[in-house]
């Protein structure tokens, strides 16, 4: 199980704490920002031992607004997601700066081989990182990682978890991205729908 310490959020009594955030922009951060703080408004326990949660770091950096795309399969997803990484590996993007997150682990082991074969270096991190190449993972494996250019296939797939527990995952997932992120979907997930109602407000 996710904790909200897993995810940077510090609960420390009653007390709010606000604090400068250096790696997301402000669109991301505001973007995934929605997900948690709607489990506050909607009376959903926020955190095991009671209290509030302290308030997200404040970004300092403006940037694009995240992507969030249906598609209609998953392989219609990863051959999009080929695309994005081919431009910006054409931009001059370093591959180490190129992050890509799904739930399953089974799924990033066969993207690996999939994104090899169409000649991009790929690793799928739990062993000995590799300069040079494209880094996957699983969402659960993701803390402590961050990247320039981060996509999350399969996202609908976090509507098979607690509530709670879903949408701490994407804010951990959310939250890698330095930049630019894409969130992709090929399934209806009511989770989504919400957070693509939070890029209009």
């Amino acid at each position: 199980k996710v904790s909200w310490k897993d995810i940077g959020i510090q609960v420390i009594g009653r007390t709010r704490v606000l604090r400068v955030n250096y790696r997301n922009t402000r669109p991301i951060l505001t973007t995934a920002y929605t997900l948690i703080q709607d489990l506050d408004k909607s009376g959903i326990t926020v955190c095991e031992t009671g209290g509030e949660y302290v308030v997200p770091e404040k970004a300092l950096r403006d940037g694009p607004l995240p992507v969030l795309k249906k598609f209609k399969s998953y392989e219609e997803e990863r051959r999009y997601a080929l695309e994005l990484i081919r431009t910006r590996l054409d931009k001059g993007i370093s591959p180490e700066e190129i992050l890509v997150l799904g739930l399953s682990r089974t799924d990033m082991g066969n993207l690996e081989e999939w994104l090899q074969d169409a000649g991009i270096p790929a690793q799928l991190l739990g062993g000995r990182g590799r300069a040079g190449v494209i880094r996957l993972s699983t969402i659960h494996s993701s803390k402590g990682l961050d990247a320039e250019f981060v996509l999350i296939l399969k996202t609908h797939e976090l509507e098979k978890r607690d509530e709670a527990e879903g949408r701490r995952l994407l804010y951990i997932a959310m939250t890698r991205a330095k930049t630019e992120l894409y969130i992709f979907y090929s399934e209806e997930s009511s989770l989504l729908s919400q957070l693509e109602k939070s890029f209009y407000k």
